[in-house]
C-alpha cells in the first residue's frame, strides 16, 4: 500500500449503528469498531487517498502526521485481512516506499 493508493468499501460488507457504535458485518462475522476506527471507516469513499485519509485522521484528532499514517496502515491491513476492503493502485511515484505491506 502506497500513500497514493485508494481504498474502497466492499460492497457486501453491511454497515449498522446499534446504540451509538459502528458495526461490520460480512459473512458470519461482525465487529464493532471503535469511535476512531468508525471515523476512519466513513471517510472511505473509494476517491480519497491513503495520504488523504491520514490528513483527515491528523485534523480530526491533533496527532501528528507519522502517528496517523501509522495508526491509518494498520487499521486498513487489518480492514484488508478481514475481507472489507479493496483497494484501486494510485499513480505514485515507484520511487515511494511501500508502506504497511506484505507483498
Amino acid at each position: 500500500m502506497t500513500p497514493e493508493d485508494v481504498p474502497s468499501r466492499r460492497l457486501d460488507t453491511r454497515v449498522r449503528r446499534f446504540g451509538g457504535a459502528l458495526v461490520l458485518a460480512r459473512g458470519d462475522k461482525a465487529f464493532e469498531l471503535t469511535e476512531s476506527a468508525a471515523f476512519v471507516f466513513t471517510s472511505i469513499n473509494g476517491i480519497s487517498t491513503v495520504r488523504a485519509l491520514a490528513a483527515r485522521l491528523t485534523e480530526e484528532y491533533d496527532i501528528g502526521a507519522a502517528e496517523a499514517m501509522a495508526d491509518l496502515v494498520d487499521f486498513l491491513n487489518w480492514l484488508l485481512s478481514e475481507d472489507l476492503l479493496e483497494f484501486q493502485r494510485g499513480d505514485a511515484d515507484p520511487a515511494v516506499p511501500v508502506i504497511g505491506c506484505d507483498e
